[in-house]
């Protein structure tokens, strides 16, 4: 739930953060994002180039027809391997560095599919240097839809996400369910707890510093990120369905406590009009 204090104290230390990166000559990094064929979203993802972040910068570029996919077997799908999609991804990566050589090349590329991928996966690094990476919304769109979750929040955490890891030089994840940008989410229904609240745990935060990422780099991440965590009105109604006696006795408390103001304001009154 929101907190104006936390907010007032988040962005203070925001400001700070900015300041001393601004002092350091810190290099944005650059990141692109290449659209895959038909998107049934595509006014969602193309937003994404509207993110304001310090730390990188973002392009939305697409590749209008897909090559023809991989058989999807007995199912009749289209499915794309992703040997596939690495393929399309880098050629698309040097294009767009031959076609801008004044601009800084691209550090990390995630393509956006909105067809099945090979192994049922809605997202995977594609390469060894942790640069390409493919996000799709065919396998995520229904959980994201049921957990009232935007795919335009869901495509911006993972940006953040992948934006760590490529800093690190490596694939950083684990299997548990923290609520973390790293979760490893393989059951697809646990994908919204990553995004309800993203930030780093504990674990994934000293894999970082391991791994030379500037603890105030991560810190900068995780206030950048809130503003695409579930909105407000789904989380309190998402918390009222999975704590329902809880939010009856706040209900009940809350009724009472109105119930006292109004006695209280009544009784005022009746002393004032008394006096006079």
């Amino acid at each position: 739930m929101w907190n104006p204090i936390k907010a007032i104290s988040n962005y203070k230390e925001k400001k700070k953060l900015y300041k001393e990166y601004k002092e350091s000559g810190y290099n944005k990094r650059r990141i692109c994002i290449v659209k895959l064929g038909r998107q049934r979203f595509d006014k969602e993802v193309s937003k994404l180039s509207k993110i304001k972040s310090k730390l990188f910068s973002v392009d939305v570029v697409e590749i209008d027809h897909l090559e023809d996919a991989v058989d999807g077997g007995s199912t009749f799908r289209t499915v794309y391997s992703k040997e596939m999609l690495l393929n399309m991804l880098k050629d698309k990566r040097d294009f767009i560095n031959r076609e801008n050589p004044l601009l800084p090349p691209c550090d990390v590329t995630i393509g956006i599919i909105d067809y099945s991928v090979e192994g049922d996966s809605y997202g995977f690094c594609l390469d060894e240097n942790e640069s390409i990476y493919y996000l799709s919304l065919h396998q995520s769109q229904k959980i994201l839809e049921d957990n009232h979750l935007r795919i335009r929040n869901f495509c911006a955490i993972a940006i953040f996400r992948n934006f760590l890891r490529n800093l690190a030089q490596k694939r950083i994840v684990h299997d548990e369910s923290r609520a973390c940008l790293f979760d490893k989410c393989a059951d697809g229904k646990d994908i919204f707890l990553s995004a309800e609240n993203p930030s780093v745990c504990k674990l994934c935060r000293e894999d970082l510093k391991k791994q030379k990422v500037d603890p105030k780099i991560i810190k900068m991440v995780e206030l950048e990120v809130q503003p695409f965590r579930k909105e407000r009105y789904h989380s309190i109604r998402d918390f009222i369905k999975r704590n329902k006696v809880l939010s009856i006795i706040f209900a009940i408390f809350g009724l009472a406590i109105s119930i006292g103001i109004g006695l209280f304001t009544s009784f005022l009154y009746d002393i004032i009009t008394s006096c006079s």
